[in-house]
């Protein structure tokens, strides 16, 4: 099974991703853990650049205009309107206001 993701953009294919999963817990358990555990130092409040470090250190792509679009455009984001849930359990009015805060 191959992963693609990118929206089109930069695109990344990641083949035989069934198989990275199932290893992923015995070869990347701590690393992977820590990443989940992190908690920002940066205000919960507001979107800030510094908010991307912890993705970009775990080998992920961030181009540079979307790290440019956080700077430019953190302080007009209220991240206190969005719901304080996990994306999964938000409704769909919900996750519309989501995509409506991040496709500025």
């Amino acid at each position: 099974m191959e992963l693609i993701s990118g929206a089109g953009k930069i695109d990344r294919h990641v083949a035989e991703v069934d198989d990275l999963l199932r290893d992923w817990r015995d070869k990347e358990k701590d690393f992977g853990q820590l990443y989940l555990d992190h908690k920002p130092a940066t205000p919960g409040d507001q979107l800030l650049v510094e908010d991307l470090a912890a993705t970009m250190l775990v080998n992920s792509r961030v181009a540079a205009s979307a790290a440019t679009s956080v700077y430019r455009l953190d302080a007009t984001i209220d991240l206190r309107s969005l719901p304080d849930k996990a994306l999964e359990e938000t409704t769909d009015e919900e996750r519309q206001l989501v995509a409506d805060s991040s496709a500025r």
